[in-house]
């Protein structure tokens, strides 16, 4: 993953992130347009600002947002882990349908952000440059080594996940959602009906011509084999499960505080929201608009 810096800003009581490119920088522009005008979910929408002579900034509004970082610092049952793993999955399978490719997104959980109905939103930067090889299995095993399981549960379906993860070869995010829900099937959690696990087709029905009144059969024939080349061109420009699409960057985190265990997924929900409402802050490293003070650096380690 390519270092990203990001400054912290408190307005009141708004926060926001910004990140300042230069005003030369390649932008995807189809990508800003897309996220600016349709603000699609799974993404934190972005403020663009172009005013400034020597350098442009995205803006990310993260107020009173809920860090992904703040789960890992209590012991979550089966319930919650499996429901942020989905929320992490449907997300990240939305991008296809998005054309948004994966390594546009900074995946460190301290800047994915997760609601009380573990739907995940995260940062992208759609600049031509973070266009990279990442690899999404690290970063998936990553973010389950970092939770604390709590140990009333059979621990079978962790097992299961890190299994699954841990052979690139056969790892589709699709089969990795299937997988999921079968967990949660188990374990009786009911599956949300969000709508949002499709993964665009393009694709056009070309009809197939017919023979016009003294057509010979070797023209029809020849318009049908073009028809064909047609449909197999189309069809080599599917998006099928996520194989086509640049997988995410691992991105490795601090050590983690203990913290209090609550009993109930949706409580500890609760809890971090009202925490983070009090404190009004999302991570320890808040930089007032004042202060001269270095932006913070999120780097892959390796």
């Amino acid at each position: 993953m390519k270092k990203v810096s990001f400054r912290v800003r408190n307005f009141d009581k708004e926060q926001f992130l910004t990140y300042n490119i230069d005003n030369e920088a390649d932008l995807d522009d189809d990508v800003l347009d897309f996220i600016e005008d349709e603000e699609p979910s799974g993404i934190v929408p972005i403020i663009f600002d172009d005013e400034e002579e020597d350098y442009d900034t995205f803006s990310y509004d993260v107020t009173d947002k809920i860090q992904l970082t703040e789960l890992s610092n209590q012991e979550i049952n089966a319930e919650m882990v499996l429901m942020v793993m989905r929320g992490i999955v449907v997300s990240l399978s939305n991008m296809a349908e998005y054309r948004i490719p994966l390594s546009y997104l900074v995946l460190h959980r301290n800047y994915i952000y997760i609601d009380s109905d573990y739907k995940v939103e995260f940062i992208c930067i759609p600049l031509e440059d973070m266009q990279e090889d990442v690899d999404i299995c690290s970063f998936l095993r990553g973010f389950l080594s970092g939770l604390r399981f709590d140990p009333a549960d059979n621990g079978d379906y962790v097992a299961k996940l890190f299994t699954y993860i841990n052979n690139p070869a056969i790892f589709t995010l699709h089969n990795l959602l299937a997988l999921v829900e079968e967990l949660m099937e188990d374990y009786g959690i009911e599956i949300p009906d969000d709508n949002e696990t499709g993964i665009y087709v393009d694709y056009q029905e070309v009809e197939e011509p017919e023979a016009e009144d003294g057509e010979s059969l070797e023209e029809l024939e020849a318009a049908v084999g073009e028809t064909s080349l047609l449909r197999e061109e189309a069809e080599e420009n599917v998006i099928h499960d996520m194989d086509d699409v640049e997988p995410l960057p691992d991105v490795s985190d601090e050590s983690l505080d203990d913290a209090v265990v609550a009993e109930d997924a949706k409580e500890i929900i609760d809890k971090i929201k009202q925490q983070v409402m009090e404190e009004k802050a999302v991570t320890e490293d808040v930089i007032s608009e004042d202060e001269t003070e270095e932006p913070e650096d999120v780097v892959s380690e390796e």
